[in-house]
């Protein structure tokens, strides 16, 4: 057997109607659109995933209690402590200085017993 495939099989060329039927599709342009919507981060979706960042933070005990003290307090004083809080969440709360909902703790509106 040491012939040419083309022996075997005959060699077929796509005519126009059968190529304009069957388009081409450009799988890897649409991932990088679709991969470049995901990077996309809509404000709305940044602030919830910051709220869940400090929610995190503040259930964590290992950085203190946090009842009576604002986030950047605790923070400030786990970093004092040598306690490695993360830097993400002073980032976050700077960033949004003046809403309560990101300067204070989860149970900041919580009555104390």
């Amino acid at each position: 057997m040491s012939g040419k495939i083309t022996d075997t099989f005959h060699v077929v060329k796509k005519t126009e109607t059968v190529a304009k039927s069957f388009p081409q599709k450009k799988v890897k342009n649409e991932a990088k659109v679709k991969a470049d919507q995901q990077r996309t981060v809509f404000p709305v979706a940044k602030d919830v995933r910051d709220l869940n960042i400090l929610q995190d933070f503040d259930l964590r005990c290992e950085y203190g209690p946090c009842i009576g003290i604002s986030r950047l307090e605790r923070w400030t004083r786990a970093q004092n402590h040598g306690l490695d809080p993360p830097p993400d969440v002073k980032k976050i709360i700077e960033e949004h200085a003046n809403d309560i909902k990101f300067t204070q703790c989860l149970w900041y509106e919580e009555e104390l017993l």
